[in-house]
């Protein structure tokens, strides 16, 4: 870092800025889901573990008459004291309060909530719509490392960027002495740390340190070839 200011010379400080980009574009590879596919279908996963989807005609028969332990038409079998969500509003409300994020986890019967067919399947398809604003809180914080790259998004696909106004970070610079500069990156969806795993932090950092230590040495060796009079 000191060879690249007396050499180049720039400032490190730019530098780390950039650098802290490359690490929120690996932060956004590793954090889940890798694919938008793959996102799209944990959804419908992860709505079947909280809901019963039950069709027209069952709700319709059975409903009025109570809620009791029948098993429909559809060869769903439903439990006294269920919870109803009897509209789109009542499923989002229910989703929000009992998202599942662990592998395996699953609601009991007892604890899933009923909902028609219709509204869940709606349900499914708003939702994935936000596939990627977890990983898109990263695109936030590269926006705001103040890189200075032509393009702050490269790395991040567009199926990402498009729940940027969605989401929220936080970059935080603190100047120390000597080399010592900081910049603090906070992905503030809350649910960061259960699609983002400790290793996979690891790995991502790891990999943007070896590319910050390569943008350095290839300062270095473009001035000095410079310098040297080759092209």
């Amino acid at each position: 870092m000191q060879a690249y200011q007396r050499i180049v010379p720039k400032e490190i400080t730019q530098l780390v800025r950039n650098g802290s980009r490359l690490l929120c574009v690996e932060l956004a590879g590793f954090t889940f889901p890798t694919k938008k596919d793959h996102g799209e279908s944990r959804i419908g996963k992860d709505v079947s573990k909280i809901f019963t989807a039950l069709n027209p005609e069952w709700w319709k028969k059975h409903l009025e008459k109570g809620f009791l332990r029948k098993a429909g038409a559809d060869g769903f079998l439903t439990e006294p004291g269920q919870i109803v969500a009897m509209d789109l509003a009542a499923a989002k409300s229910f989703h929000t309060a009992n998202r599942v994020f662990s592998k395996g986890r699953e609601l009991s019967l007892n604890k899933k909530a009923a909902v028609q067919t219709k509204d869940r399947n709606r349900l499914v398809k708003e939702l994935q719509k936000k596939v990627g604003l977890c990983k898109a809180g990263w695109a936030v914080a590269a926006s705001q490392c103040r890189a200075d790259v032509r393009q702050p998004m490269r790395g991040i696909p567009q199926w990402v960027t498009r729940n940027m106004g969605k989401a929220v970070a936080a970059v935080k610079e603190n100047r120390m002495t000597g080399m010592s500069f900081r910049i603090d990156l906070t992905n503030r969806i809350n649910y960061t740390d259960k699609l983002l795993s400790n290793k996979y932090r690891t790995i991502a950092q790891a990999i943007a340190r070896g590319k910050f230590y390569k943008m350095m040495s290839k300062a270095i060796r473009s001035t000095k070839v410079k310098e040297a009079g080759f092209k």
